[in-house]
C-alpha cells in the first residue's frame, strides 16, 4: 500500500518546531543566494572595471609602440617560438611578416602588463570603496 502524503505532509506539521525549522532553512537559504548573486555582481563588476582599466593603461603609458616600451617587451619575451618564426621570416626575406610576429610579440606582452596592473588598481578601490 502507498504512502498517504498528505497525510504525511500533515503530520510532519504537527510536529513542534517543524514550521519554524522550514522557515529558517528557507530564510538562510534566500539569503545565501542574495549573497551569491552581490558577489557575481561584484565579479562584473570588477571583470568591467579592469577591462576599462587595462584599455586607458594601453592609450598612456602601456602603449606598447612607445620605444622604451617596445624595447622592454623586446627584452622580456620568453615567447621563443615566435622569435624564432621572426628570425625565419627575416632570414627568408619576408621582412613584413617579421614585423607584424614583432608587433604582435609587443602588444601582447603590454596587454598583459596592462591586464595585471588594471587588476591591482580595481581590486585596491574595490577594497577600499567595500
Amino acid at each position: 500500500m502507498a504512502p498517504d502524503w498528505n497525510q504525511l505532509r500533515g503530520d510532519l506539521f504537527r510536529i513542534p518546531g517543524t514550521v519554524t525549522m522550514l522557515c529558517s532553512f528557507d530564510s538562510d537559504l534566500r539569503a545565501e543566494m542574495a549573497r551569491q548573486d552581490r558577489a557575481e555582481a561584484r565579479g562584473r563588476e570588477r571583470d568591467r572595471l579592469v577591462e576599462i582599466e587595462a584599455a586607458r593603461l594601453l592609450d598612456g603609458d602601456f602603449d606598447p609602440l612607445a620605444p622604451a616600451n617596445f624595447y622592454e617587451a623586446v627584452a622580456e619575451t620568453v615567447d621563443t617560438m615566435s622569435v624564432g618564426r621572426m628570425l625565419n621570416a627575416l632570414r627568408e626575406g619576408r621582412h613584413e611578416h617579421a614585423g607584424q610576429i614583432l608587433e604582435a610579440l609587443t602588444v601582447s606582452y603590454w596587454q598583459r602588463q596592462a591586464q595585471r596592473r588594471a587588476e591591482n588598481i580595481v581590486d585596491r578601490r574595490m577594497a577600499g570603496g567595500a
